[in-house]
């Protein structure tokens, strides 16, 4: 069987490693370029959502704290309900015996 040599000096190496890094860094250098256009649009959506967002926080928080107010509206409500469905039964029950 033969075998093959390969000889590559180091000069070679390097320069192709070299040339390499050369075109990898020209390559992420151009990818950091942003598109303006994109970066305009993204920051609108962005600003819409977050106000979106922050309109809807506000108006849950102001309907929890209504909440309690509706509760006690609703108790009170309950209780004047009872009261009279009271007074009702006792002037049934009156007529009832005359």
């Amino acid at each position: 069987m033969s075998q093959i040599h390969l000889a590559v000096n180091s000069k070679q190496i390097c320069g192709n490693y070299h040339y390499l890094t050369e075109t990898r860094q020209a390559t992420l250098r151009k990818r950091k370029q942003p598109n303006d256009d994109l970066s305009q649009k993204f920051d609108k959506f962005e600003n819409k959502i977050i106000s979106i967002l922050s309109t809807m926080s506000q108006v849950q928080s102001d309907k929890l704290d209504k909440i309690p107010q509706e509760l006690s509206l609703v108790t009170n409500q309950i209780t004047q309900l009872r009261s009279t469905t009271t007074q009702l039964v006792k002037e049934q029950n009156r007529l009832i015996k005359n």
